[in-house]
């Protein structure tokens, strides 16, 4: 498990692009990558807390229908049960009063979106990483989303505004319209961005390229803002892994110094992956690590990314190793490497890995759950 994005707040405008793009990385343990792959959970999952939240108990169609028949909007949370920023949302932000109070003028669904009738609506909706929170007519169709965990008063106020159709895409596109050839390149990035995470190709091609030609010395931030979320989409939602790695390339060569170009590196690392490109992919996430002696995160970033993509499993081993070398204490990284031990059928040194990580952190149940399964299960064999 990883320790990147715990209590991570994923906004609107720039940041929901960096955070949703880049969480295929999965979150810290209490948490993108986060993300959107198959991790296998908890022997047990670990009891959720009580919400203030109203979230109702029903299959999508019935709420939608209930949406309908009470004449209010939909909010639906798509969680991951192993998801950090999921359970600092059910924690810190579900249970505030405010925000009960402020939800009862939506129908409130809660989907696993890794069981049921989730995997359906994470693809109808585009979705790429946990939590993702919609905002939908009663009619199903999509106002507006969340990613990530926000702070309560900040979901309170996005609670508010949302039903109010303030701030959502609409309102955004009225504004540029209405603005005309006086359209700013951050409203057009705006616009552009949100059609993107939505999975509309057309749309999002056409505006946050737009924006790169208008910034073209990324002068104001935002080419390199948008080719990285026109890359990110092109894998993520457009499968186009060819042109995602061309995107994303050009990213990195053309604003190095760019936040965006150390953000570009897991996505470009999954398509070259995808294109089956192994040496680009090994050359890519050594980028990840480079020069890097004081934080482990980048390491557990690595690491996992091996262990989640099936990706040189020995390799992600000595890289867990070395950023535990600089930071011993890094719980979620000593759970990486016991994952990556396990998918290579080495059972003991899995346990072994995890009662570390426990020692660290003795009070979260995730960490004994692994242990449960480690203990329980047949390791793996064959790994890479």
């Amino acid at each position: 498990m990883n320790l990147v994005s715990r209590g991570a707040a994923a906004a609107l405008g720039a940041g929901l692009a960096v955070i949703a793009f880049a969480a295929h990385v999965p979150p810290a343990h209490a948490d993108g990558s986060a993300a959107a792959a198959a991790v296998a959970a908890p022997a047990a999952e670990p009891a959720r807390p009580k919400y203030h939240v109203g979230f109702v108990d029903l299959p999508f169609a019935k709420a939608l229908e209930k949406a309908q028949a009470e004449g209010k909007p939909l909010l639906v949370d798509l969680y991951a049960t192993w998801c950090g920023p999921c359970k600092d949302m059910d924690e810190n932000v579900f249970t505030v009063a405010a925000v009960a109070e402020e939800a009862t003028n939506y129908v409130a669904l809660r989907i696993d979106a890794e069981k049921g009738e989730g995997p359906a609506l994470y693809k109808r909706f585009h979705v790429t990483g946990y939590p993702t929170i919609l905002f939908l007519t009663p009619e199903g169709l999509e106002m507006e989303r969340v990613f990530g965990s926000l702070e309560a008063d900040k979901f309170l106020t996005t609670l508010r505004e949302y039903r109010m159709n303030r701030g959502t895409l609409a309102d955004l596109e009225d504004k540029m319209a209405a603005a005309g050839a006086k359209a700013t390149p951050a409203m057009i990035y705006e616009v552009g961005l949100r059609h993107a995470l939505r999975g509309d190709a057309a749309a999002a091609e056409k505006l946050l390229g737009r924006v790169a030609k208008l910034d073209p010395e990324n002068e104001a931030g935002l080419a390199a803002k948008s080719l990285f979320a026109l890359g990110a989409w092109l894998y993520n939602a457009g499968e186009d892994y060819a042109r995602a790695t061309k995107t994303l390339a050009r990213l990195l060569a053309r604003y190095p110094k760019s936040p965006e170009a150390k953000d570009a590196l897991k996505p470009l690392a999954k398509a070259y992956l995808k294109l089956g490109r192994a040496a680009d992919v090994r050359a890519t996430l050594d980028r990840l690590i480079e020069g890097e002696t004081a934080k482990s995160k980048p390491y557990n970033v690595y690491a996992w990314f091996c262990f989640q993509n099936k990706f040189d499993f020995g390799h992600g081993v000595e890289v867990a190793k070395k950023g535990l070398a600089i930071d011993p204490k890094d719980a979620g990284l000593w759970d990486t490497l016991a994952e990556l031990h396990f998918a290579m059928g080495n059972a003991a040194e899995a346990i072994a890995a995890t009662k570390k990580a426990i020692e660290i952190d003795p009070d979260d149940p995730y960490f004994k759950g692994q242990l449960a399964r480690f203990s329980a299960t047949p390791a793996k064999s064959g790994g890479k």
